[in-house]
């Protein structure tokens, strides 16, 4: 397994193809990459701010990573939570991760100055 998570150019062969799962082909079948919040909260900031992806197209990207059985997701049912979260909310996804990871340590709610943010109910 690769611990790097999503390499810049498999990000890049996802970005620039003309059928989004062909990024995801480009990836022996043998090999596994490791996919943790961090690089997958960067991932959707990156594809949004830098490429200009909007909301269903980010929505597709996340729904294929977790679709793609070689990628291994840290903590897979937080980020399913996440984007479940982030359909619904007007947040963004990192503040979605960021909520569903304290719903499953048992918070009952998660404090933040990014009124949006604040307002995400789990």
């Amino acid at each position: 397994m690769v611990w790097a998570g999503i390499r810049p150019q498999f990000l890049s062969a996802w970005t620039q193809s003309a059928s989004r799962s062909r990024g995801f082909r480009a990836c022996r079948k043998a090999e596994r990459f490791y996919v943790n919040h961090i690089v997958l909260a960067e991932s959707v900031w990156v594809l949004h701010s830098v490429y200009r992806y909007r909301k269903p197209d980010l929505l597709r990207f996340l729904n294929d990573v977790l679709g793609n059985a070689s990628l291994v997701i840290e903590n897979e049912s937080e980020v399913e939570s996440a984007l479940y979260l982030y359909q619904q909310e007007a947040a963004d996804f990192a503040d979605c991760l960021i909520a569903a990871k304290n719903f499953a340590a048992g918070c009952e709610a998660t404090v933040a100055f990014d009124e949006i943010a604040a307002r995400i109910h789990g």
